[in-house]
């Protein structure tokens, strides 16, 4: 790292990593953000009606406990005790025994290398109102990139790289790391009482997704900073 011309990296938190751990120059350091990873990109969504019943909640991960399955299966019961209806969605994960409930789905991995799979997550994706992962920690979050791919507004912890692609406020909510299944509810709840900041959240989340959060993006990004560095040539 000391000896590069520039070092690249895909969220703020890990360059600084960088810079505190290993002492580099700062102005080597380059974030670039990493991409959804989909073989197409999704058209812009729709306008659709909000709040639409049961608000629909989509949690992604492959591990229960690292991604938080539990804080999200609180927030759940949070929302319906609030008389508000709301299905939540598990993929890739299975909660431990005990954990269920009859606004609780688990749909188990799905494959995106095998079409049929790839085709239902995107499906989950473009029909759900809210993307609620709490992970414990994660170095940059490509779901959160695939969310917003569909216009999702998301919920997260404030750690590891997702403040790089969450932009509290505008595309979701970052919560503080120890929040729990009330705090994401809470948020949940407020955007279900205000509509509008929903659609506004919709449409950001979906503008971040075409301008940066996508490969092409990252690409170009890329191409500038080996340009800047004198790496490559500029394009005549």
């Amino acid at each position: 790292i000391k000896h590069s011309t520039v070092s690249v990296f895909s969220s703020h938190w890990a360059g600084n990593a960088a810079i505190e751990l290993h002492g580099i120059d700062q102005r080597k350091i380059k974030v670039l953000p990493f991409g959804a990873n989909f073989t197409e990109r999704p058209p812009a969504p729709s306008t659709i009606s909000f709040p639409e019943f049961p608000i629909r909640l989509l949690f992604v991960g492959v591990n229960w406990e690292d991604k938080g399955g539990q804080i999200a299966f609180d927030a759940l019961q949070e929302v319906l005790k609030n008389g508000i209806d709301a299905k939540l969605t598990i993929v890739g994960c299975s909660p431990p025994e005990g954990i269920q409930h009859p606004k609780m789905k688990v749909v188990g991995f799905l494959d995106k290398n095998i079409p049929d799979e790839a085709a239902r997550l995107m499906d989950l994706f473009r029909k759900s109102h809210f993307f609620i992962l709490p992970t414990k920690y994660e170095a940059y979050g490509l779901v959160f990139c695939e969310a917003a791919a569909y216009g999702i507004p998301a919920l997260a912890p404030a750690t590891g790289g997702i403040p790089s692609i969450i932009e509290d406020g505008v595309t979701g909510y970052l919560l503080p790391e120890n929040a729990n299944g009330k705090m994401y509810a809470e948020k949940i709840i407020q955007l279900v009482n205000e509509p509008i900041v929903w659609q506004a959240m919709r449409n950001a989340a979906y503008q971040r997704y075409s301008e940066k959060l996508n490969w092409d993006a990252w690409a170009g990004s890329f191409r500038n900073v080996l340009e800047e560095a004198g790496i490559l040539n500029k394009k005549s």
